[in-house]
């Protein structure tokens, strides 16, 4: 009589044994920083023998902790999690997500000042500011977002062109 044997193999991955063993992504940035370092000198390129990882040490070492996240998490820039987010791949290699912001957008002016107005005791206190749609008063000190510490302007020209953003 022949007796059946039924095996039954699960293959596990175990490439995130280091999710695993480090409790914070600082240790596991730092234990990728110091096994770029044993590699480096294992070839006998110029490394730095230092205690502490250097900065450049630790991006390398973050770059590649980003890679193999996003080659465990997603099938490339046609994941369907992904391609919502109009992604991209940077010269790193690293998967991103284009933005809308544009630069003209970021760098354009948003309001011009007009005309500096001085209060009684000669210091000036209100500015016309023009927008794209509209001209209104504002005091100066709510022109800029932190407060000046330089001296009091003075004006010497009533038409003073400054370009802020407000």
């Amino acid at each position: 009589m022949r007796k059946t044997i039924a095996i039954t193999l699960v293959k596990t991955d175990d490439s995130d044994w280091y999710y695993k063993y480090f409790s914070s992504i600082r240790k596991i940035v730092r234990m990728l920083a110091w096994i770029f370092r044993f590699y480096f000198k294992l070839r006998k390129t110029t490394f730095d023998c230092s205690e502490n990882s250097s900065v450049s040490e630790l991006e390398r070492a973050e770059i590649a902790l980003m890679l193999l996240i996003q080659k465990e998490s997603f099938n490339g820039i046609n994941d369907d999690r992904v391609i919502n987010l109009r992604p991209i791949v940077d010269s790193k290699g690293l998967i991103r997500a284009k933005l809308m912001l544009l630069i003209e957008m970021i760098l354009r002016t948003l309001a011009r000042v007009e005309k500096l107005i001085p209060g009684r005791d000669g210091q000036i206190r209100l500015a016309v500011v023009k927008t794209a749609n509209s001209e209104f008063l504002r005091p100066v000190q709510r022109l800029f977002r932190l407060e000046m510490d330089s001296p009091v302007l003075s004006v010497a020209d009533d038409s003073a062109s400054v370009v802020t953003r407000s």
